[in-house]
């Protein structure tokens, strides 16, 4: 069953806040990519690698950022000789590849990074435990339901 489209301007307050954090965050991102010499696909690529547990290669990458193969490959291509990732042989599959950042620069990127998250720190400071457990209860939330958008 669809759930019912929401009357327009009838957004929740909650709907329309979290719509701009998405908004200010892109524009957040995009500093960083700035700040780092990059632009948007590579700061997204470096932020898949980053994240990924255990550790993808160009294949996956691909798949996650939407692009072909070959653009992919590009995209390492200039990421690796930047000095923003490293490519290493899988080491159960020597002819897979698999991508990692490179500690200079994840030390470059939490540099950056440090005032934003000590901003984000010390708001959290400011609820009570209550206050903290409904706010990841809600963060929790909206991770679940752009999880499921995302699926076919």
């Amino acid at each position: 069953m669809t759930p019912p489209v929401p009357a327009a301007g009838r957004s929740q307050l909650e709907t329309q806040l979290l719509r701009q954090v998405q908004v200010t965050g892109s524009m957040a991102e995009q500093a960083l990519a700035r700040r780092l010499g990059v632009n948007g696909t590579d700061l997204a690529a470096m932020g898949h690698v980053s994240a990924a547990e255990p550790p993808i290669g160009p294949r996956d990458l691909s798949q996650r950022l939407g692009l072909s193969p070959a653009a992919v490959t590009e995209v390492v291509d200039r990421l690796e000789s930047a000095g923003h990732l490293v490519r290493e042989r899988d080491t159960l599959d020597r002819r897979r590849v698999r991508l990692r950042p490179s500690a200079p620069a994840t030390t470059r990127v939490l540099a950056e990074l440090a005032p934003l998250m000590h901003d984000l720190d010390e708001l959290a400071e400011t609820f009570d435990d209550a206050e903290r457990a409904a706010i990841r209860r809600y963060l929790r939330g909206v991770v679940d339901a752009f999880t499921r958008f995302q699926l076919p």
